[in-house]
C-alpha cells in the first residue's frame, strides 16, 4: 500500500486488457505491472516489475521486490499473463506457462482477490442461439481452451482461503473496435504491445478462430 492506496498486481499489464485495466484503476488504486523484460512496457502509472512467468527464480524474485516496495498487504492479483498462438500448433508453453506459471505466482500469493482471465471457450460447444452461462458445461475440444480448464481446477485446489474470480472472457474490443488478441501471445509473460484504449467485453459470437482470438 502506497499513500493509503490499496495495490492491485497486474500480470500482463502491457497489452491492451492490462493497459486499460490499469488506467481504469488509477489514481484510486496503486498499480503494479508483471511483465516479461523489454518492449512493450506496462503504463507508464504502474510500478514496473520484470519477471518471467516460466521460471520458478525469476518469479520469486519478482514476488520478493513486490512486498519490499508495496509490503505484504495486496488488495488483488489480476492475471491476465498466458500463453496464446492461433496460427500455430499445440505447444509445451502452454502448460509451462499458463497452467504452471499460474501456480509459481499462485503458490506465494496471499492476497484478498486472485483474478484469472480465462475463457469462454471452456464451455462445451453448443447451438447458435443457446445462451451459455457459468453453470454451463465445460469440455475444451481443442488446444487453446485446454490449458485454461487445467488453470482453473488449479487455482481452485491451490488458492488456500484466497477468494478467486474466475474471469471466461468472449469477444474483447476497444471502442475502436480492435481486439485484444496478442496480449498473451508474445512468449512467457504474455505480454504484447496491444492496442492502447479502453476495452470492453461483447459478449455473444464476435470471436472468429484465427489471429484475432479471446483472451
Amino acid at each position: 500500500m502506497s499513500g493509503g492506496r490499496e495495490t492491485v498486481v497486474i500480470t500482463g499489464s502491457s497489452g491492451l486488457i492490462g493497459a486499460a485495466l490499469a488506467a481504469r484503476l488509477d489514481p484510486e488504486y496503486e498499480e503494479v505491472g508483471f511483465d516479461r523484460p523489454g518492449e512493450p512496457h506496462p503504463p507508464a502509472r504502474a510500478d514496473c516489475i520484470e519477471l518471467d512467468v516460466a521460471s520458478d527464480d525469476s518469479v520469486r524474485d519478482g514476488l520478493r521486490r513486490l512486498r519490499e516496495r508495496h509490503g505484504d498487504r495486496i488488495a488483488s492479483v489480476v492475471h491476465l499473463a498466458a500463453y496464446s498462438d492461433f496460427e500455430g500448433e499445440p505447444s509445451d508453453k502452454y502448460g509451462e506457462v499458463t497452467v504452471r506459471g499460474t501456480g509459481r505466482g499462485l503458490r506465494d500469493f496471499r492476497g484478498e482477490l486472485f483474478v484469472f482471465s480465462s475463457t469462454m471457450l471452456v464451455h462445451k460447444p453448443g447451438n447458435p442461439g443457446e445462451r451459455i452461462t457459468e453453470d454451463s458445461p465445460v469440455e475444451a475440444t481443442w488446444y487453446y481452451p485446454a490449458p485454461k480448464v487445467r488453470t482453473e481446477g488449479l487455482i481452485r485446489r491451490e488458492r488456500g482461503g484466497t477468494p478467486v474470480v474466475l474471469l471466461r472472457t468472449a469477444g474483447v474490443y476497444t471502442d475502436g473496435r480492435r481486439t485484444a488478441t496478442g496480449w498473451a501471445s508474445h512468449g512467457p509473460a504474455g505480454s504484447s504491445a496491444g492496442s492502447r484504449g479502453r476495452a470492453s467485453v461483447r459478449p455473444g459470437s464476435a470471436w472468429k478462430r484465427s489471429r484475432r482470438g479471446p483472451n
